[in-house]
């Protein structure tokens, strides 16, 4: 397959290949493709809202320090490609055109052999790992897809470190009824002896990652955003003093200087596990880690009240939203039950087959 003809494979398993959580079919494949990700050590990071900006505080510190190191994220922004990433260069269009035709021929024989059609992005992740596995990867951060016991990228056992960003509710018919059956899933990623970093959660959360790291034996350290202290904002970003030092954040948001402190706790216990960084390493990493990428608008993946509970701690009189759902719903009645005012004319609908996407515009 040339890359053309890669993608419009991935397009059309994504249409035909519901999601699934499951490692079956993820060990099966990786196992006929001789196991590349047992090659690599990782930072396996899960959690509701934060991964993307702890992973690229990370990268930005420890790409900047000289390791080389492995990004897997999804989605991505700019480019399908940059879901793959080593030191800052994208998998080019041969190399992800070749791991496709590899990881296919596999597959057909798997389904021959009656093996259920992994999904695309078990597909992507297995693409990944052999990726990773010829960069000579001195670590990878890995972030899930959906959950983390059973999300394809649990099929790891090399876990240096397990992080754990804001839990929220999310996912429910797949992942829980409850903050403590989601917290369950997600720390599913924490693996016996394994270092873990988890942001301050709601107790109930908590309780369920403690319990856990003791049960693998795994030393938990809590990244307490309270600690850190918020000296100048912008929309363009933020300073905080965090253990007598000064970082500069490029974004801003009251959730970006819990993200912050996450990834610095993380990067401390790297220091342990034989991935140093100097201060100032810290610093310039955190400083540059969205110079590709500075909008003035900031992603939530979590439900309408975590939203507007963190507006309500922002400096802004006025937030505008651009809210995706997978059922046509009411961001009017959303917001009444909240008791948050919302002007009716500035609500704008469009409507798709299977999503709503609506703007609204919230004054306090």
């Amino acid at each position: 397959m040339n890359y053309q003809e890669s993608r419009e494979y991935i397009d059309k398993i994504t249409r035909e290949i519901p999601s699934v959580l499951g490692l079956d079919h993820m060990c099966e494949l990786m196992k006929r493709l001789g196991n590349p990700q047992d090659d690599l050590k990782y930072v396996h990071i899960a959690g509701t809202n934060g991964k993307g900006s702890v992973i690229a505080f990370l990268y930005s510190v420890l790409s900047g320090a000289g390791y080389r190191i492995g990004r897997y994220v999804s989605p991505t922004l700019y480019s399908y490609r940059g879901r793959m990433e080593v030191s800052g260069s994208r998998i080019s269009r041969e190399d992800f055109a070749a791991y496709i035709t590899q990881v296919s021929d596999v597959i057909a024989a798997m389904t021959k052999d009656g093996y259920p059609h992994p999904t695309a992005f078990e597909i992507e992740t297995a693409v990944a790992f052999l990726f990773f596995k010829k960069e000579n990867c001195d670590l990878v951060l890995l972030e899930v897809g959906m959950g983390g016991n059973l999300d394809a990228t649990n099929i790891i056992k090399n876990t240096l470190l397990a992080v754990l960003v804001s839990i929220s509710m999310d996912h429910m018919s797949f992942l829980g009824n409850t903050l403590a059956q989601i917290a369950e899933k997600k720390a599913g990623i924490i693996k016996d002896g394994c270092r873990v970093v988890t942001a301050r959660q709601k107790p109930e959360a908590m309780q369920v990652i403690e319990r856990i790291s003791r049960e693998h034996g795994a030393k938990c350290t809590i990244a307490d955003a309270s600690e850190a202290e918020v000296l100048k904002e912008s929309c363009l970003g933020q300073t905080i003093r965090y253990r007598g030092e000064e970082y500069e954040i490029p974004l801003a948001g009251v959730y970006q200087k819990e993200n912050a402190v996450v990834a610095l706790n993380a990067l401390k216990v790297l220091d342990e596990l034989g991935f140093p960084t100097a201060a100032k390493q810290k610093k310039e990493g955190l400083r540059r880690a969205f110079e590709i990428w500075k909008p003035l608008c900031e992603e939530y993946h979590c439900s309408f009240a975590t939203l507007v509970e963190a507006w309500a701690l922002s400096q802004y009189d006025r937030m505008s939203l651009l809210v995706g759902m997978r059922k046509a719903s009411s961001v009017e009645d959303t917001v009444k039950c909240l008791d948050i005012r919302l002007r009716a004319e500035d609500i704008k609908c469009m409507e798709e087959a299977v999503k709503t996407i609506q703007v609204a515009v919230l004054d306090k």
